[in-house]
């Protein structure tokens, strides 16, 4: 990694001091506090109304899932941001999407 490089979320350059280490891919501060599933709104489910939990996937995505009916709603790009962090490393994403889908 150089002295500036793109967040894997954002796409914005970022020094490395400004990296957050606390996730498997490197992302600027601004995108992991964002990840934070207490700053977003509690949404229901579209298909039964109930609430949905927040899940956070690939210490990189905020999703919401139904715990009733198991439907996973995504907001505006996320499906192109799991497209985007499997592509980096298939070795690694594969691992993660077995991982995952262990978890939902």
């Amino acid at each position: 990694m150089s002295d500036n490089d793109d967040c894997i979320r954002c796409r914005r350059d970022y020094r490395l001091e400004d990296v957050s280490i606390e996730h498997d891919f490197l992302i600027c501060t601004d995108c992991t506090e964002s990840l934070n599933p207490s700053r977003e709104t509690v949404r229901v489910c579209p298909i039964d109304g109930r609430e949905m939990k927040k899940l956070i996937i690939y210490d990189l995505v905020l999703i919401d899932k139904c715990a009733a009916c198991g439907g996973i709603w995504l907001d505006q790009n996320e499906l192109k941001l799991i497209a985007r962090i499997v592509g980096v490393n298939a070795a690694v994403g594969g691992y993660l999407m077995g991982n995952i889908a262990n978890d939902l």
